[in-house]
């Protein structure tokens, strides 16, 4: 993490800290209520204080697989797609829950993205959209 406001050349001693254990190698970060999410390969999440960089959380969530799309957060969740095509929704929270997780048909490449109230899946066979009633 860096400080908002630098500018120019940056070394290490700007660097503000570091997490380098789960790390996604694809998907980027997500940040949500002062706190940052991560999903990486083999189903596993973490979730850090924005500001101090401490691991409230980091755990397998249980979905198998690479993680190639983002995690995307809205409406007090976090929402997380796995290559194989899980689609889990967590708690935005210190210690995220596991909320609900589906089973979409194709492989999820593209990161989730939301219009309003409407979550919009695309897999290599379908685009979904999901929105309350």
């Amino acid at each position: 993490a860096l400080p908002l406001g630098l500018s120019g050349e940056l070394s290490l001693e700007n660097v503000s800290w570091m997490q380098l254990d789960k790390n996604p190698e694809v998907p980027s970060p997500v940040f949500c209520n002062g706190l940052v999410y991560m999903t990486a390969d083999g189903g596993w999440v973490t979730c850090l204080d924005a500001i101090t960089g401490e691991v409230t959380f980091q755990e397998k969530i249980g979905v198998p697989g690479p993680c190639i799309a983002s995690p995307v957060a809205a409406n007090g969740h976090i929402y997380s797609a796995s290559h194989n095509g899980n689609v889990t929704v967590l708690t935005a929270k210190k210690r995220p829950e596991v909320v609900n997780q589906a089973r979409l048909a194709g492989k999820i490449l593209a990161t989730p993205a939301f219009n309003g109230d409407c979550l919009y899946i695309r897999t290599t066979k379908h685009l979904y959209a999901f929105q309350k009633k």
